[in-house]
């Protein structure tokens, strides 16, 4: 399955938040979502949301352009 992405990097918290929340709820079981954002806020409020909501979230490491979140929806 391809993975989806959402680029949030010129976005900011709550925005960069509602948006990823949105996407997320497009997603199938066992799709996944590709979110790159540049703050270091937006990365811990979405990677919590997830978390939350029962996704699997892998955060990559800081980049020049911000962080990397991995996000897999595995159950309903």
């Amino acid at each position: 399955m391809e993975t989806q992405l959402l680029d949030l990097t010129s976005e900011r918290c709550p925005m960069s938040l509602l948006l990823a929340k949105r996407k997320g709820a497009t997603l199938g079981v066992n799709e996944t979502l590709k979110i790159c954002i540049s703050d270091a806020g937006s990365q811990k409020d979405i990677s919590a949301y997830f978390l939350q909501q029962g996704f699997v979230v892998i955060v990559n490491s800081q980049n020049d352009h911000g962080f990397e979140l991995i996000v897999t929806k595995e159950k309903m």
